[in-house]
């Protein structure tokens, strides 16, 4: 009787450690993870351009060409800057570009910041692109 005792004590004491640590887990992706969008002014993102939306790329960044391609596909206008390639001058009036990452995806009064192909929908359908 012993024995079962300690056997369902520890069973018990595994239980309880597992889902306190996927709680944890959880709990900590949860907290780290970034807002959608954040909402700005982001009329300077606009001087040069026409186009809604301005996207910050780098030429090696594989979530900045899935962006690229996912809005050509859709037949989107928008003005891209190469982060790397892109006069000084042009970045600092923008302020700090890829502090977040890229690609930074930038509408009329939102920033995306990488690719979330779902928010990048809703927000087209929202601005009707």
């Amino acid at each position: 009787m012993s024995n079962l005792k300690n056997i369902f004590t520890l069973l018990l004491f595994v239980v309880i450690g597992l889902t306190a640590g996927f709680a944890v887990q959880n709990l900590w992706n949860w907290y780290q993870s970034p807002p959608a969008y954040l909402t700005l002014d982001n009329s300077a993102h606009f001087i040069d351009t026409s186009a809604d939306i301005v996207i910050y790329t780098t030429s090696w960044c594989p979530y900045c060409r899935a962006a690229k391609q996912f809005l050509d596909q859709r037949k989107v206008a928008y003005t891209e800057y190469d982060i790397e390639k892109t006069n000084e001058q042009v970045l600092a009036r923008y302020g700090s570009i890829a502090a977040e990452g890229v690609p930074k995806i930038v509408f009329r009064d939102k920033v995306y910041i990488g690719f979330n192909r779902d928010a990048i929908t809703k927000q087209l359908e929202q601005i009707s692109l």
